[in-house]
């Protein structure tokens, strides 16, 4: 190998290492929060997901819960959280009609097939987008922090129609099974596109439906649809009206304000000084530290706080 050939070949190396630890440092990861509430024999019930999930389907974190409010006013309250540590899993499972608390610990080899609830919805989305068909297993953790099979059934797309458009659309069944041999099983349905049209759990009074008056068309929805918002909103003569409005409004009590408040401009002056002559790494951990030392101090509500007077022992500014 030539030198010009080993220069390239070392600098190729170089940058392959530098997208590589880009990468690591800047891995895409998702928020996933499902919030759900509906009636159980006459009793309000509900469940509540919040997971942070990363591309490769592994769960940083996530808390489950699942409520019953029963007729005599006792709430039935079941959460799990779990979250990865070092080399291993943390789950703790609470239970308030039980007044029951069990911490665990799975280590990874255990938990390499793991997929928690919060992640569970961004598989199923990559399964119907990428269109597959046949049979999954993983594991899954079940509400009382037991490890569980966790399989998955995809059918490919099939003709289907939805709020009067037909579409093709995935059906996935998915089956829990404990390790006592009882089996929950679900049925969910997406368009192509990943978006969920319905879902049922077997035995349970809990529907998802997609809302009737969404627009379910063959073509790739867009990224957010809150940007349609953004770019006709100034049309709307009574939004723009409001929005002048709110505008001057704040405009006026800012400028009420300042005059009010001259000492204001010394202060912002102080702190660009402070800015210019330190000039620290951080410029927003530096700003919140500058403000907050201007805080008035507060001493803790304690008895010798007291006067002798007889007023109420509130905390005392300075």
């Amino acid at each position: 190998m030539s030198n010009i050939e080993k220069d390239v070949h070392d600098k190729l190396k170089e940058y392959e290492n530098f997208l590589k630890e880009e990468m690591r440092n800047n891995v895409k990861k998702f928020l996933v929060h499902f919030s759900s509430q509906f009636d159980v024999e006459g009793c309000n019930a509900g469940s509540n997901i919040t997971a942070w999930v990363d591309r490769y389907l592994h769960t940083l974190e996530e808390k489950r819960e699942e409520f019953l409010l029963q007729t005599n006013g006792d709430i039935n309250e079941k959460t799990i959280y779990a979250a990865i540590q070092n080399q291993k899993y943390y789950m703790r499972h609470t239970s308030v009609l039980e007044n029951l608390e069990i911490r665990k610990y799975y280590p990874f080899f255990v938990t390499k097939n793991l997929v928690l609830e919060g992640a569970s919805f961004i598989l199923m989305r990559y399964l119907a987008i990428t269109q597959f068909a046949g049979t999954i297993e993983l594991s899954t953790m079940y509400i009382n922090g037991e490890m569980c099979r966790n399989i998955y059934e995809c059918i490919g797309p099939k003709p289907g129609e939805v709020n009067g458009k037909k579409i093709d659309v995935c059906k996935i069944y998915r089956y829990v099974i404990e390790e006592c041999g009882i089996e929950h099983n679900s049925v969910t349905v997406l368009t192509t596109y990943g978006r969920i049209i319905t879902q049922e759990w077997e035995g349970c009074n809990y529907i998802l439906n997609m809302n009737p008056l969404q627009y379910v068309g063959e073509e790739e929805p867009p990224s957010y649809d809150r940007l349609v918002m953004s770019k006709i909103w100034m049309d709307d003569m009574q939004l723009m009206s409001k929005y002048l409005d709110c505008k001057t409004t704040a405009e006026r009590e800012m400028k009420t304000y300042m005059a009010d408040h001259p000492e204001i401009k010394e202060l912002i002056a102080d702190f660009v000084q402070n800015v210019l002559l330190l000039k620290p790494e951080n410029i927003l951990l530096f700003t919140k530290d500058y403000f907050q030392n201007l805080y008035p101090c507060q001493t803790p509500r304690i008895p010798y706080c007291e006067n002798d007077r007889g007023k109420s022992n509130e905390d005392v500014e300075y």
